[in-house]
């Protein structure tokens, strides 16, 4: 057997293994409540383990895309909503000792959010400087390029967004002081960093949603919700919501906790039964893969729409780099919908099954592949007689992509068949 052979089935092994463990299991809940916590669970910092580059080859560029960094929620009804139920329920003497005790971890949420609803935490900010850092150590050749010193930075204009391209390209500028970074956001830059899907047509819509809320009401009813409540009959009675939903809706209101600042002290996922967390964060699994990834009922209609104008844009700023605009970065700051779109274009472990809607907890883990501060770099290299090979990495780890595209080298790819994978997955989109 050659060596080539020989590797790809180790990595097919390791990939096999990683998945496996990655599941949102009971036995994976156990060990981390907080993987039920999907597209809300803090960025996990990887291990760099960084293949060498063949002979004579150089990193010279690079381009990101990357989500914010973790936030607090997006909206103070979270909490404005359902506090006020726990009151009425603690009045009657309906709360458990648990559910007491849930309730005032709600109201310390209700605290720390007032105010901050949406913007980035210290923790968020943080994570964009460990990945800014980390990306200098591992290719500190490109930031000294004497001649190539311009880095361009663009972001969405939503708060989270322009922080965490601050907090990035300032931890950037720290490791290498005469970089010239320009830092950009505006309504134009939209359609390139996070297109609006809101007015595309899909066919496959109305039977998406349908089994999405199947799926939803299927784990809920699984729910033990007399844990929290003594009497769940009197739950819809007294606050207008059933007794399981208003179980999920705690869940969903608590499980931000971790991407907070200092919430030692705080665990509120705890006192939620473990069967009940399980199939809670399956349910919300599920949500995320609808939102943001293909499926078998749902077809890829969202995903191209938002993937391919940030695809195209790599491309481009790439291509103009290699011809020698001076740049020797090119940075885009977005959202979870953007990288979702963005990895499953470019097929990447995960992102390149198209499954069935059901299936996502245990073949797309949310919070392993679209946590916050989620990222997609492709690092550039040249030798001396001209020739470049991309490496391709989802959040800071080295991947491969689609198998119509065969690597060069382990995980190097000729930038002639990158690019000409890459143009055809656009044209097949469109």
């Amino acid at each position: 057997m050659n060596m080539s052979r020989k590797t790809s089935i180790l990595s097919l092994c390791i990939l096999l293994c990683i998945g496996a463990s990655a599941q949102v299991t009971k036995e994976n809940v156990e060990k981390d409540l907080y993987i039920t916590a999907g597209v809300h669970h803090p960025y996990i910092v990887p291990e760099i383990k960084d293949t060498k580059a063949p002979r004579g080859f150089k990193a010279f560029y690079v381009t990101h895309y990357g989500r914010h960094g973790s936030r607090y929620h997006t909206s103070e009804s979270f909490f404005n909503d359902n506090v006020p139920r726990l009151d009425i329920l603690a009045e009657r003497g309906l709360l458990t000792e648990d559910g007491l005790k849930l309730k005032a971890e709600m109201e310390w949420l209700q605290q720390r959010h007032s105010g901050m609803a949406g913007t980035l935490t210290e923790t968020g900010g943080f994570e964009q400087q460990g990945v800014a850092q980390r990306l200098y150590e591992r290719c500190p050749e490109i930031f000294r390029q004497k001649d190539c010193k311009q880095v361009s930075s663009r972001s969405t204009n939503v708060h989270r967004v322009i922080q965490s391209m601050g907090h990035f390209n300032a931890s950037l500028k720290a490791c290498q002081k005469d970089l010239k970074i320009t830092m950009l956001t505006g309504d134009r830059y939209w359609d390139i960093l996070c297109h609006n899907t809101s007015n595309i047509e899909n066919p496959f819509k109305e039977r998406q949603k349908f089994l999405e809320d199947s799926l939803h009401r299927a784990y809920i009813s699984l729910l033990h919700p007399e844990h929290l409540f003594n009497n769940p009959a009197a739950v819809e009675e007294l606050c207008g919501i059933n007794a399981n939903e208003l179980e999920f809706k705690l869940f969903e209101a608590t499980q931000i906790t971790r991407t907070l600042d200092h919430s030692e002290g705080h665990d509120p996922l705890a006192l939620f039964p473990l069967d009940d967390l399980v199939n809670m964060g399956r349910a919300y699994n599920i949500h995320n893969f609808v939102w943001f990834m293909h499926s078998i009922e749902g077809g890829d209609i969202n995903e191209r729409a938002v993937g391919i104008p940030i695809l195209k844009d790599m491309l481009k700023t790439a291509e103009e780099a290699i011809a020698g605009n001076g740049h020797c970065a090119d940075f885009r700051f977005g959202h979870d919908s953007g990288v979702g779109p963005l990895a499953a274009m470019l097929e990447i472990g995960d992102y390149a099954k198209t499954m069935h809607i059901a299936d996502s907890p245990d073949c797309w883990p949310a919070y392993k592949n679209l946590c916050m501060c989620s990222n997609v770099q492709l690092i550039f290299y040249r030798n001396n007689t001209g020739e470049i090979l991309v490496k391709v990495l989802l959040n800071e780890k080295e991947v491969q992509i689609g198998e119509s595209c065969p690597p060069f080298c382990g995980p190097y790819y000729r930038w002639e068949d990158f690019r000409k994978y890459a143009e055809g997955r656009i044209s097949d989109g469109q």
